[in-house]
């Protein structure tokens, strides 16, 4: 292998990737799979393959060999939302300011054996989501405003005693931007502004860069064990979020602060095991990465705190022949342990951190916001995702031992992680794609080079805005999504 051009196809994808835009999101805002799994449906952690491997589990990354792998997939996404009344609104896409409609995402590994036992590796991959909702799609809420609650009670007495709490949170109350109408309680900007939240062009930027760095080593023939210590580099930015601004306990730091950018530090670390011919078992774990925005401590909870979940992995890989294998995982990422991702924007769960809109009429004027789980604070607003658990299918073949082409297709499936209670601030990050169909194959350009195609579609889901607080407006949100990847290899026995 020619380490000169390893070490320029490296240096490439790296750029490439930390200049890549938003829209990244398939499973929550984490990429269904990496490297050749991802035509197996994001499965084959038991199955390891190539440099990206160390993604899945580092443990894996003694079996790969002497390689450098490099991919750069065109993904399409098509998101967004609907308000009642409305037309539906699909989310701008834009890369580098110069390609509209889809992005280019690249990634890249390297893997050297020190021994025939031992390796070490290197990989650049990523996650992240994005909207970009043009102002002129959403006509001005000052016309028929957004529902934030229908419940008021009496006479509509808690709507009135909210909406003067509300109102008195940025200390000027002649806004009057909460407003009280037929006993609803009705986010109503008194200036007619349009888009999402009457406050322009609105959307979010999420890119999050993981650098890992691997060591595995082959404990016998039928076991091995790998650990990746990764870096995580995370930029955010925001704008037309003025709803939100008036909901927390720092408006200053909310909304249109630039792109800011956080940095953490994880592991991940695994097994590989093989308890009989033909079948191998894969273990692995990533810790949760702290990741706390600065600019951004009164929208995300705890903080600005919008940490990378902790995560787990079990897969098996069963060599049905000599030029078969059928792969089958199973993924945990623990969305809800993190507040600034699993807290509930709505009210209707107080105890899981939702911004609890009837106390705030509870006592008319004598009591601050931040003591009501205001956006910010540690039991603050979310986004409301639950945990996923996504089973992934896969199977890989040739046609014959001596052929230069494997081929692969696969299938992934997760419930819903998004409740219909969380569409309003949910539109923000619309991650409801449940399902993943994938094909790919690999082809041996020589004994040192190889090229790998990778195709997924996930059909379009959509969550519909449920009768309760926070979503009355929201009749649905969706996402559907395409994928190309094209992928080259260097190698060597």
């Amino acid at each position: 292998m020619n380490f000169k051009k390893s070490l320029l196809m490296t240096l490439v994808s790296g750029a490439l990737l930390a200049t890549t835009g938003q829209a990244l999101a398939t499973n929550g805002y984490m990429l269904h799979g990496f490297g050749k799994n991802k035509a197996l449906g994001g499965s084959g952690s038991a199955n390891p393959q190539d440099a990206l491997a160390v993604a899945n589990n580092p443990a894996g990354m003694v079996f790969v060999g002497n390689r450098s792998d490099v991919t750069a997939e065109i993904f399409l996404p098509y998101r967004g939302y609907k308000f009642k009344t409305q037309t539906e609104v699909e989310s701008e896409s834009h890369m580098f300011g110069l390609f509209d409609g889809y992005f280019v995402i690249p990634a890249m590994g390297f893997n050297w054996m020190m021994n025939e036992n031992t390796s070490i590796g290197y990989a650049l991959y990523g996650a992240g989501l994005g909207t970009d909702y043009n102002e002129n799609d959403t006509t001005s809420l000052n016309t028929n405003g957004l529902t934030i609650l229908k419940d008021c009670g009496q006479n509509g007495q808690l709507c009135q005693n909210t909406a003067t709490n509300l109102n008195s949170i940025d200390g000027d109350s002649s806004t009057n931007n909460f407003q009280v109408v037929n006993d609803e309680l009705v986010y109503k900007p008194s200036q007619p502004v349009k888009g999402t939240y009457a406050d322009g062009p609105t959307g979010i930027d999420l890119l999050l860069l993981l650098n890992n760095f691997s060591i595995a080593h082959k404990i016998s023939n039928n076991l091995s064990l790998g650990a990746g210590f990764i870096i995580a580099a995370q930029s955010f930015k925001s704008k037309g979020l003025l709803l939100f601004k008036e909901l927390s306990q720092e408006p200053d730091k909310v909304n249109s602060k630039g792109r800011d950018w956080a940095f953490g530090y994880g592991m991940n670390m695994g097994m590989l095991f093989k308890p009989v011919e033909d079948v191998t078992l894969s273990f692995s774990y990533q810790t949760e990465i702290e990741l706390q925005h600065k600019e951004y401590t009164g929208l995300f909870a705890d903080a600005g705190r919008l940490n990378f979940p902790q995560n787990a992995n079990f897969g098996v890989a069963f060599h049905t022949s000599d030029t078969s294998v059928f792969t089958f995982d199973v993924q945990w990422i623990n969305w809800s342990g993190v507040p600034s991702i699993g807290n509930k924007f709505s009210s209707s769960n107080e105890s899981q951190g939702g911004f609890n809109v009837s106390n705030l009429g509870s006592t008319p004027g004598s009591v601050g916001v931040a003591e009501f789980n205001a956006m910010g604070s540690e039991n603050g607003a979310g986004f409301g995702w639950k945990d996923s658990t996504v089973f992934k299918l896969g199977l890989q073949w040739k046609f014959s031992e001596e052929s230069d082409a494997i081929f692969r297709v696969g299938y992934s499936h997760q419930d819903q992680i998004v409740p219909g209670s969380e569409t309003l601030m949910g539109l923000l990050a619309p991650g409801v794609i449940q399902d993943h169909y994938t094909a790919g194959f690999t082809y041996d350009i020589s004994d040192e080079s190889e090229f790998t195609f990778n195709f997924f579609y996930a059909p379009r889901a959509e969550v519909e805005g449920q009768p309760v607080s926070f979503s009355q407006g929201v009749e649905y949100i969706y996402l559907e999504e395409y994928g190309f990847e094209f992928a080259f290899a260097l190698k060597s026995k």
